[in-house]
């Protein structure tokens, strides 16, 4: 849930994004995966107090309960145009296998996951940025010109991020010395 001023341009831009998101998803995973997206009527701070509150939570709830009926609202409906002139993805038998890793074939989708699962248990920082990681970058493109780039380390500087955060590791470290990376 985002929390955001009542400015002019909020729905514009709430409206842009869901269509590119739906535009994305819709591409990449065939409308099997959804992202919802509603705006609320506006509220005042006064709302946000406590005697008021349930009454804003059951206005919200009520937007996203729409949202989520209307799903992919903006991805095109009908034939998809997808090519099916190489074997199916072993992963998910869903879509045209392009990347081959020994006997397993696999689509865009199950290849990017399959990567970003093979990179977790060494990450130790998530971060997203609008510039091209570099090349080897363990990174995964998203929606909106952003990377999703998963990190050993937490990054030295954070200059051309977008935000990010460092992920716990355990005893080492205590719950006051987290934070997110960019700072």
């Amino acid at each position: 849930m985002l929390l955001l001023p009542a400015l002019l341009n909020v729905r514009e831009k709430v409206f842009a994004l869901t269509k590119e998101l739906d535009r994305w998803l819709g591409e990449r995973y065939l409308g099997e995966l959804a992202f919802n997206l509603a705006l609320s009527p506006p509220f005042s701070g006064h709302d946000l107090q406590a005697n008021q509150f349930s009454k804003v939570w059951g206005t919200l709830n009520r937007a996203l309960d729409t949202a989520k009926l209307q799903g992919l609202p903006y991805c095109p409906t009908g034939a998809w145009g997808v090519s099916y002139k190489q074997e199916e993805c072993t992963a998910c038998g869903k879509r045209p296998a392009r990347h081959q890793d020994g006997e397993a074939r696999r689509c865009e989708v199950c290849h990017d996951e399959h990567r970003v699962g093979g990179w977790l248990p060494r990450v130790g920082a998530v971060s997203w940025q609008s510039a091209r990681p570099l090349p080897g970058a363990w990174a995964v493109e998203l929606p909106g010109q952003l990377w999703l780039t998963l990190h050993e380390q937490p990054p030295a500087s954070t200059t051309g991020l977008s935000g990010g955060f460092r992920l716990y590791r355990g005893g080492r470290e205590t719950v006051a010395g987290l934070g997110p990376c960019a700072s």
